[in-house]
């Protein structure tokens, strides 16, 4: 102890960088891994498309088991219930004949249910696109009328530019110059008028350039700056028509000039106000068309956000949950052949996977059934291939399958029951990953 005390005296700047140099370890010790783990941002989670295998079933109807013999199949119940009906021993049957039929009464009415949910929502949903035909004719309509109020704006601004207006200028379009008493405002009408020379210009382009088949903001804008342009001109009329009164009337413009002056510039006045009102109401009119399409489309079929479209989704949904529900009390023979052991009779209370008869095929049918899926759907290892699906936690499950022909963009594989919806895309995906299902 002594020993350390001398030390420390000696050697105060090494005993000062020890004492920094342990706190430093402490600190990244209690709070190092803490921050880090903190900061480390979180993996987005990845989002995959699914395709539903029962439609790209190939071959035979169902799945068969081959007895021991290798000559004969069993047919097994792919649900659990009482046997309503049961076909014979002995009896001839063709792909898809119905061997046995469990009790179905829940299922058959929830099927009933859903299929009239899934007809009703069809019916609203082409209900909703008359909607959608009604708004866009009357979208058309209002851009028709917008283009002809843009016109007729037009050609009533030119009217009282050179018939009312250039009487009170002379040049009015190459130098113009006020012809009356302007008290202190004649450089301002000059230099208005002097730029209202290439209005008109503008304003041809612009109408001959809309059409019904422009879209909305085009028609808008277009309309937006007729507004201004009448706006402009209505300004100076307005000033014209407080200075007419107050000019003395001289060789230029007679007291008779004056009143008739005035009586135009009224004339003039109340003209543009009717096509200003106009083109705002064409203006409000197109917009509210616009707003009344973009409302339908989502109620309709046609747009890509659409409450039809997920009613009808949905409603399809839950009618082909409820067919696979009803299908699997149905037993069916999954090729043509003979049925030579029947297991089951009425009454009989069977569970899911119990054998229900024996069936041998006819000569050449095909016994197996297959699914056809594109190649990027299998993922393959040393041992086995095998495909995903997404329970409903949204983490990722593996299905062994058999593989066998391989084209350039699929594959046909063996092993799944029919109903399930595997991931087309299966690269850079592993058992147990999270993923969202986009479609």
């Amino acid at each position: 102890m002594k020993n350390i005390k001398n030390f420390i005296k000696k050697h105060p700047y090494y005993t000062s960088g020890a004492v920094v140099a342990f706190v430093a370890v402490i600190g990244f010790i209690i709070f190092g891994g803490k921050n880090g783990t903190e900061n480390t941002p979180e993996e987005a989670t990845r989002k995959v498309e699914t395709l539903n295998v029962s439609e790209t079933a190939e071959g035979a109807l169902s799945i068969a088991y081959p007895t021991a013999s290798g000559n004969s199949f069993v047919v097994r119940a792919q649900a659990g219930g009482r046997v309503n009906s049961a076909t014979s021993a002995g009896t001839k049957v063709e792909a898809g004949s119905i061997i046995a039929e469990i009790d179905n009464a829940s299922e058959r009415a929830a099927l009933t249910q859903a299929q009239g949910s899934y007809e009703a929502a069809l019916a609203s949903a082409a209900q909703s696109d008359v909607g959608v035909a009604d708004a866009e004719t009357a979208l058309v309509a209002a851009k028709q009328a917008a283009i002809s109020a843009d016109r007729a704006a037009m050609t009533a601004w030119n009217g009282v530019l050179l018939n009312t207006v250039d009487q009170l200028f002379s040049n009015p379009r190459i130098s113009p110059g006020v012809r009356i008493s302007a008290s202190g405002q004649a450089t301002e009408l000059n230099q208005s008028r002097s730029e209202l020379s290439t209005v008109l210009n503008d304003w041809q382009k612009d109408v001959a350039a809309i059409s019904s088949n422009s879209d909305s903001p085009t028609i808008l804008a277009a309309l937006n700056r007729a507004i201004s342009d009448v706006e402009r001109l209505t300004s100076m009329v307005d000033i014209f028509i407080s200075l007419i009164p107050r000019h003395e009337p001289n060789e230029v413009f007679s007291a008779s000039d004056l009143s008739t002056l005035s009586s135009e510039f009224s004339t003039a006045r109340a003209t543009l106000d009717t096509h200003h009102a106009a083109l705002l109401s064409a203006k409000s009119t197109l917009v509210r068309a616009e707003e009344a399409v973009n409302s339908a489309a989502i109620g309709g079929t046609g747009g890509a956000v659409s409450s039809a479209n997920a009613a009808i989704k949905q409603a399809l949904g839950s009618y082909q949950a409820a067919k696979a529900s009803y299908d699997r009390t149905i037993v069916r023979a999954p090729f043509a052949g003979t049925i030579t052991s029947q297991n089951v009779v009425v009454g009989d209370i069977l569970n899911i996977g119990a054998d229900v008869a024996i069936i041998v095929p006819e000569e050449g049918v095909e016994t197996n059934r297959w699914w056809t899926l594109p190649l990027s759907a299998v993922k393959y290892t040393p041992d086995h291939a095998y495909v995903f699906v997404v329970n409903q936690d949204g983490v990722i499950e593996e299905i062994t399958v058999e593989t066998g022909l391989v084209t350039a963009n699929s594959i046909k594989v063996t092993g799944l029951n029919g109903d399930e919806n595997v991931i087309k895309d299966v690269r850079g995906l592993k058992a147990g990953e999270r993923v969202e299902v986009s479609n």
